[in-house]
This record gives structure tokens, sequence and C-alpha cells, in this order.
């Protein structure tokens, strides 16, 4: 019986595809619209132009983990790879608002840049961290079960 939810790995790829859409959007938006930032402020055309990469970079993250989503067997692990993997959706989300709010903002402030970069990173470690704690579990458990020591 399959869950009523979707799956982890199925929400990484479409969120990936969504914001690698996303990115797409934003730059016809930035050519079309603000006439490819040529009369643009220096400040508010990095802003534009970083939001947009950064849009990229996390959806290619969400992306490459929908497409590769490997089963773990320590309940710690994931745990761990389940609260990475929110960070890790969320992102896109943030960055997509940041990219239509932050440029027009009138001090160099990044409210939404700051926290989808920092959880991107977070969400980044924490992946990581199951991929290795569950590493480490499984190769105790068999080096207990061969009867070596670990």
């Amino acid at each position: 019986m399959k869950p009523a939810y979707p799956q982890p790995r199925t929400l990484h790829l479409w969120i990936g595809i969504a914001a690698v859409i996303a990115f797409l959007l934003t730059g016809q938006y930035m050519e079309r619209v603000h006439a490819r930032l040529v009369d643009t402020e220096g400040v508010q055309r990095m802003l534009f132009r970083s939001t947009h990469l950064y849009i990229l970079f996390t959806g290619l993250m969400n992306v490459f983990l929908g497409l590769h989503w490997p089963p773990l067997t320590d309940t710690w692990a994931r745990r761990l790879r389940a609260t990475g993997s929110v960070f890790v959706l969320v992102t896109p989300i943030l960055l997509t608002i940041g990219f239509f709010i932050e440029p027009f903002l009138t001090e160099f402030a990044r409210p939404w840049t700051h926290p989808a970069a920092y959880l991107s990173f977070g969400g980044a470690l924490l992946l990581l961290a199951g991929y290795g704690w569950d590493r480490r579990t499984r190769a105790s458990r068999s080096a207990a079960g061969s009867g070596e020591v670990a």
C-alpha cells in the first residue's frame, strides 16, 4: 500500500524542477522587465543576479537529492536526513520570494536570502551527517556480526 503523503525523494525532485523553472523565469524577468539590468544600480543588479543563481543552485541540489535517495537503516540517520531534507526543500521558496522583494528594499538587507543560505548549508551538513552515521552504524553491525572488533 502506498503512503498517502509524497515521499521525500519525489518532493525533492518536483521542488528542484520547479526551482530550475523559476531560475529560467527569473532570468526572463530580468531581461524583459528590467531590460537586462543595464540601467539598474550596481547593488540592485547584484541582488537580482546573485539570488537568481542561488535559485539555480538550490534547485539543482533538490533535483540531485530527488535522483539519489538511498535507504537508511539507522533511526538517528533517518532523523538527521529528514531535518536536512526539510531545510533543503524550503530554500528555493525563500530565495524566489527574496528575488522579488530584496532588490527593492531601501537598505542592503537580505531577510530572505540569508536564512535560505544558512538553511541550505545546514541542510547539506545534516544530510551528510545522516549518511555518515548510517554508514558507521552499518559497518559496526557487520563487524559485530562477523566477530571483528569495531
